[in-house]
């Protein structure tokens, strides 16, 4: 029953981002199986809209695991202007965020 209830819920998640544009951030995974075995890959709809899923690691085995498309980007310590330049170019691939009202919550 908690199997099936799972699956539901991953079938309603699948069906809310659908043709939606969406950022998913999932943070600090240690394991190619977390993102194997839970299929996190085939979960999020690619409708080629400017979606994003973005993943964060220590290990670089993961991340060539879970990157459907290269360059990984290893990480080094930034400064705030450097941490949201990278944030932009990642999320919205411009130079700039094209909201200011997200700057400010940036």
């Amino acid at each position: 029953m908690y199997k099936e209830s799972i699956e539901k819920l991953l079938e309603l998640l699948y069906k809310t981002l659908k043709s939606r544009r969406y950022l998913i951030v999932i943070d600090d995974v240690w394991d190619t199986e977390f993102w194997d075995n839970a299929k996190l890959k085939f979960l999020f709809p690619n409708d080629n809209n400017g979606s994003r899923i973005m993943l964060t690691t220590r290990k670089e085995k993961v991340a060539f695991s879970a990157n459907s498309c290269p360059p990984l980007h290893r990480m080094h310590f930034l400064d705030e202007v450097d941490s949201w330049k990278l944030f932009c170019e990642k999320v919205f691939e411009e130079d700039c965020c094209p909201l200011l009202n997200w700057r400010k919550l940036g």
